[in-house]
């Protein structure tokens, strides 16, 4: 089997792309054996610095959007788990 994670850079740039077979791994497994993770990880993507959003005061980094089987991580979001969740919560799975 073969999965591809790839990303792009705002100058449509390839930053992360083909991994290698892996018969029996998961997507978390795949994505923590791959140059994106270790990028992420080591800050080297050269991602802008945390931005206010319009209509907030708060600063915001820049991230990429996993599933629920990816880490959470400053540049990597993923949706919240579980049943129970807030409003606030589902609006941002929703999203």
């Amino acid at each position: 089997m073969r999965m591809d994670i790839a990303a792009f850079d705002k100058l449509k740039s390839l930053i992360s792309q083909r991994l290698r077979e892996l018969w029996h791994a998961n997507d978390a497994g795949i994505f923590s054996t791959s140059a994106l993770y270790r990028r992420l990880i080591e800050g080297g993507l050269n991602l802008p610095a945390a931005t206010v959003l319009p209509g907030s005061t708060i600063k915001s980094p820049y991230f990429f959007a996993g599933d629920g089987a990816f880490p959470l991580l400053t540049n990597l979001m993923k949706p919240f788990g579980g049943t129970n969740l807030t409003h606030q919560q589902r609006i941002y799975n929703y999203r």
